[in-house]
């Protein structure tokens, strides 16, 4: 009963992240191909300030939480009891995808705006 219980929650916390990143991609105009891309002049060569700095996605990082049954108990547990429960494992894994993904993860829907912040000082991962 309580594996069933974990995979309905799972499958909901899955779908419930796809969705929400779906709709912004869906947003967002289509990148050119690369080969294009690098062909066409850009407007931005002289920059003074470099590149941009391209952010993680939200559904990238979550396919490595995912990938962690640990942390998805711990994701799930801290979700029902509102309350962070972070185990070692699961810090040593948001710890390898590093600070922007757990920021970009832990920032929107169903997650508290403090939640990031209590994720990373629970793992020691603040700065």
């Amino acid at each position: 009963m309580a594996n069933a219980n974990h995979c309905f929650l799972s499958l909901c916390l899955l779908i419930l992240v796809l969705s929400a990143t779906t709709a912004k991609a869906a947003a967002a105009a289509p990148a050119p191909h690369r080969r294009l891309q690098q062909t066409l002049p850009r407007f931005d060569d002289g920059d003074p300030r470099g590149p941009p700095i391209v952010l993680p996605t939200a559904a990238s990082c979550w396919k490595s939480i995912l990938a962690s049954e640990s942390c998805v108990d711990d994701v799930l547990q801290s979700l029902a009891a509102r309350q962070v429960r972070i185990s070692k494992a699961c810090c040593s894994v948001l710890e390898r995808i590093g600070d922007r993904c757990v920021s970009a993860a832990f920032s929107s829907f169903p997650f508290n705006p403090t939640y990031r912040h209590l994720v990373k000082n629970v793992c020691g991962l603040t700065a």
